[in-house]
């Protein structure tokens, strides 16, 4: 009998931080469906990229001066993008998904998106670390799947807006 219970595969140390981050992820997307809507989402989503690529061009003398540096920075272009993208960019989109369902699922990727960069951002002594298992934080920050992260969200806009005309 013991070789038996001995032979189950055994549960993570970190499953309970495992499964609070899937649901983080998504009650992420579950947040981000409600608070942006349908028609505010692509504009959101936009402001997401233009922050993250403007922390690539930042100084990297002054973010190592910061505690959190890059984090803080990505938030608060973010921010800004978010409260004044309408006004700084006066660029004509289709800024509105068909649906709750498709809504939903494109705000899982945007919200794994979203988590994966703060994941990334953060130094390795932040306090999920410590409840988070090295897989489940592959799920968002490894190489590949951070890839697909960063890509998942285009291209199912891209389909959605095709779908649409």
């Amino acid at each position: 009998m013991e070789d038996i219970i001995g032979s189950l595969p055994s549960f993570s140390e970190f499953l309970t931080g495992d499964v609070v981050l899937f649901l983080v992820v998504i009650g992420g997307a579950i947040a981000l469906s409600i608070i942006f809507g349908k028609s505010r989402f692509v504009r959101f989503v936009l402001s997401i990229y233009l922050a993250y690529a403007f922390l690539a061009v930042f100084p990297k003398s002054i973010l190592i001066k910061i505690p959190y540096g890059e984090a803080l920075i990505f938030l608060g272009a973010l921010i800004l993008l978010v409260f004044l993208g309408k006004n700084l960019f006066n660029i004509y989109y289709r800024s509105e998904i068909q649906g709750w369902i498709p809504t939903f699922f494109f705000a899982f990727f945007v919200s794994g998106f979203l988590l994966g960069i703060f994941f990334r951002l953060l130094p390795g002594d932040a306090f999920f670390w410590d409840f988070l298992s090295y897989r489940s934080a592959q799920y968002l920050i490894g190489e590949w799947t951070f890839l697909i992260w960063f890509i998942a969200p285009l291209i199912i806009l891209t389909i959605l807006n095709t779908r649409k005309s």
